[in-house]
């Protein structure tokens, strides 16, 4: 039998073929970060054409740290018992967030039933934070409109949460969809998950 002729047994070399091999897990611009030896902590000169990046040079001598401005940020859901929160039906209730030590919580006053004041937290006592400052919205949009034009006062550089890239974005995404805004547009953020 002859191995050329486009059957079953060609033993014809598919490696050849290949042009790039990229592991399932990792996205594609982690990759390009880590190919290029881009990290987060370094300084780098940007040359551009237009809006594109055409190279960059690390600044390896430039030790000084960054002012960051980071958010850690979490949110509440209202749910049925026993279940999971479900995006098409149940609402964020509360988002509340900490940027450059200052506490904020905002309330959908559809689902909280009273107005909440401001208040004093700290979760240990080496921790201090002070006063959260309190925004009662109306509803739920209210409290997303809320919060992205706070993101947009605050211009945070780095958000945090806990399972934020598997519950957190992807919700709150969802529920501003409901009402027709775009997060992508508001803020910049989206979860393409």
């Amino acid at each position: 039998m002859d191995n050329n002729d486009g059957c079953a047994g060609n033993t014809a070399n598919y490696t050849t073929k290949i042009l790039d091999i990229r592991e399932y897990d990792v996205p594609y611009h982690i990759r390009v970060l880590i190919d290029n030896e881009l990290r987060v902590s370094g300084w780098y000169d940007l040359t551009l054409d237009g809006p594109l990046l055409k190279g960059f040079t690390h600044l390896k001598d430039k030790l000084d740290k960054a002012d960051l401005r980071v958010m850690a940020f979490d949110i509440e859901t209202t749910k049925s018992p026993l279940k999971f929160p479900d995006v098409r039906f149940d609402q964020i209730m509360m988002i509340s967030y900490i940027v450059d030590g200052c506490g904020f919580l905002i309330t959908n006053r559809e689902i909280v039933g009273e107005d909440v004041d401001d208040f004093e937290y700290a979760p240990r006592a080496d921790y201090d934070v002070g006063t959260f400052t309190v925004f009662n919205e109306p509803n739920e949009e209210a409290l997303l409109r809320k919060w992205f034009d706070h993101i947009i006062k605050t211009k945070p550089f780095i958000f945090t949460t806990f399972n934020g890239d598997g519950f957190d974005w992807p919700f709150i995404q969802a529920r501003a969809e409901t009402y027709r805004v775009k997060m992508e547009e508001e803020i910049g953020v989206y979860n393409s998950n």
